[in-house]
């Protein structure tokens, strides 16, 4: 999206909203940040030193002289400032959604209720590896800590972006697309914010997935029973390559093509030409990394990992 000379209204001075400020004005868009209390000292100067003006203790109707606007993920759709943006027809998105259409690198997003921290940092540590093997840069950013739009400016395309999202930060992405996403799973988590509703929730965990394409992958927690439920089955018409994971050999029976699965202490690779030992749980199991929400967790990684093209080898050593 070309945002040179639009205006454009960040609503939520914290971490990422600035960060969004910075990377959209840089990009010379209009920019104007709305803040309900008041921004931190230093994101403050921050915006003083890049002359972007802002507002705070509460928003005014200058959030709506825009073109479009990016919310902080901290602030509901229900919140007044947000349905005076949508009623009167502002396109409104995500600090996630913002930055990657300045993202040149491929994106690995990592979305769930549990592990999707822990399966980021795992997949982040075989992409640093595989990195360092093959001349490119791996970035973590996202719900991890550090914002997308902090980091998007210095990737090149053969770099990699390991993108932890929470399901705010999806609910306002229309064309994010990662080259390969992983849903850890989905049970009942922050359904205040989705009126109580699991639905509305697993919708906003499969914004992840809405812009994927043939070339593109997803993996997925076969054991989850709303996951399993969802992609299961040869007939479903996704467009994207599907790769469940889980643990036990009934994944072997489900009629994937591909799958990932923990039997009898080994990871193993279903494939078409059948099934390959990958690595045994002795490997990485270890007193600080133990149980079976991580053999998830590394189940997930390594899967992702081979989506990306890294090999097994490389994924093998970088998280033993």
């Amino acid at each position: 999206m070309d945002v040179h000379g639009k205006r454009a209204s960040i609503i939520g001075a914290k971490r990422s909203g600035v960060a969004a400020a910075e990377l959209l004005a840089k990009s010379g868009a209009k920019v104007f940040v709305s803040e309900l209390g008041k921004p931190g000292g230093a994101d403050a100067e921050r915006l003083a030193g890049l002359g972007i003006p802002w507002e705070q203790e509460g928003h005014t109707d200058r959030v709506c002289d825009a073109d479009f606007c990016v919310v902080s993920p901290g602030i509901p759709r229900t919140a007044g400032i947000i349905r005076r943006v949508l009623e009167q027809g502002i396109p409104l998105y995500s600090e996630i959604e913002a930055a990657s259409w300045f993202c040149k690198a491929r994106i690995a997003g990592i979305t769930g209720t549990d592990g999707k921290t822990t399966t980021s940092t795992l997949l982040h540590r075989i992409a640093e590896a595989d990195g360092l093997k093959n001349g490119y840069k791996a970035f973590s950013a996202g719900n991890i800590g550090v914002p997308f739009s902090s980091l998007v400016l210095d990737m090149a395309p053969a770099d990699l972006a390991v993108v932890e999202l929470s399901s705010y930060q999806l609910e306002g992405c229309e064309t994010f697309r990662p080259d390969v996403s992983v849903i850890t799973n989905i049970t009942p988590d922050h359904l205040d914010r989705y009126n109580g509703d699991m639905q509305l929730y697993a919708a906003a965990k499969f914004r992840i997935y809405a812009s994927q394409r043939a070339s593109d992958t997803l993996v997925y927690n076969f054991d989850d029973p709303l996951l399993r439920a969802h992609f299961n089955g040869n007939d479903r018409g996704f467009p994207f390559g599907i790769v469940p994971f889980g643990i036990g050999n009934e994944i072997a029976g489900s009629g994937s093509e591909e799958a990932f699965f923990f039997d009898e202490g080994m990871i193993r690779h279903l494939t078409a030409e059948g099934i390959s030992e990958v690595f045994s749980g002795e490997e990485f199991l270890k007193s600080s990394f133990r149980g079976r929400h991580n053999i998830y967790n590394a189940l997930a990684a390594v899967a992702a990992a081979s989506a990306l093209g890294i090999e097994e080898d490389v994924a093998r050593k970088a998280i033993s």
